[in-house]
């Protein structure tokens, strides 16, 4: 008696071709999403790692300076203008240029501090310091993130604040 061959018939072929279409499917979009979430951390992690280091930077310079020349008692500045005891870093200025945050200390160049991945879009200094007393800055930072394909899975931006004062008597 002959054996009866056995193999797929047309039915159960399109039955696990759809299945697996489905599952390759759901896959892929999983993988997707995951992709996209890391490039919105990434995006999130540059901003915040680039307020941490110009905060940094501008505290430091605060307690270490002399005095603050911009801005001026009560007032408030895009700019941050310090005299320190040194003449090579006298005076220390801070501005946004083309929305980067940069320094210049003395006669030295002007060096960005911030990185290219990232924008500034508002930096504010408010002095203050009452009369007879130590300048007392408030910086309020606002970063986003650089976004020429303007690609949402690259839009983060964030707002920071924070205060450092003169250490030395005036």
């Amino acid at each position: 008696m002959p054996k009866k061959q056995e193999a797929f018939t047309l039915l159960e072929f399109m039955l696990y071709a759809g299945i697996v279409a489905v599952l390759l499917f759901a896959t892929t979009e999983v993988i997707l999403s995951l992709l996209d979430g890391k490039a919105k951390i990434d995006a999130i992690q540059e901003i915040n790692q680039n307020e941490r280091l110009v905060m940094r930077m501008m505290s430091q310079a605060i307690r270490s300076a002399n005095s603050v020349t911009t801005p001026a008692q009560g007032a408030t500045s895009s700019i941050l203008v310090l005299q320190t005891d040194s003449t090579t870093t006298s005076p220390t200025i801070f501005s946004v240029v083309d929305q980067t945050l940069q320094v210049k200390e003395g006669n030295a160049a002007t060096t960005t501090l911030t990185s290219s991945g990232v924008r500034i879009s508002s930096l504010e200094f408010r002095n203050l310091a009452s009369t007879g007393t130590p300048a007392n800055i408030r910086i309020n930072l606002s970063v986003s993130s650089e976004n020429p394909t303007n690609d949402s899975d690259y839009d983060a931006s964030d707002s920071i604040e924070g205060a450092a004062s003169v250490r030395r008597k005036l």
